[in-house]
């Protein structure tokens, strides 16, 4: 299945949610949430492989600030729900959200439910960075 075949029912799923999607170039889904950008990404290559991200929701600033946002990815993922926090070789953290799915449409069940750990994912870590 193409990227785009993938995405259509996510696209339809989100759109009876209130959400306007749209899909960039490379056939992945974006929609903001909450004034966030979320992205849906999917791979042709792994047909039941489903991907939620909030990318770049922060961004440490130098050694001091990347150290205790490791510290907050590493605390908010092991208290939330299948939700990952991670930061990149350049200091911004993104979160995500990765399931496998026989069909992948079985995972529009708990669409929410993974943008809501996320949600909470990211609430942990602004609290830890931020006491």
């Amino acid at each position: 299945m193409t990227k785009a075949e993938l995405a259509e029912p996510f696209v339809a799923f989100l759109r009876t949610e209130g959400y306007v999607p749209t899909t960039d170039e490379d056939g992945d889904i974006r929609f903001k949430c909450e004034g966030w950008l979320y992205l849906v990404v999917f791979d042709e290559d792994d047909p039941q492989y489903f991907r939620l991200i909030l990318p770049n929701f922060y961004s440490a600033e130098d050694d001091t600030s990347r150290r205790e946002a490791i510290e907050a990815a590493n605390k908010a993922t092991a208290a939330t729900k299948v939700a990952k926090l991670f930061l990149l070789d350049d200091g911004s953290a993104s979160a995500t959200v990765e399931l496998f799915a026989t069909p992948l449409e079985a995972v529009l069940p708990v669409f929410v439910r993974s943008l809501g750990a996320i949600k909470a994912a990211v609430r942990s870590f602004i609290e830890t960075i931020e006491a």
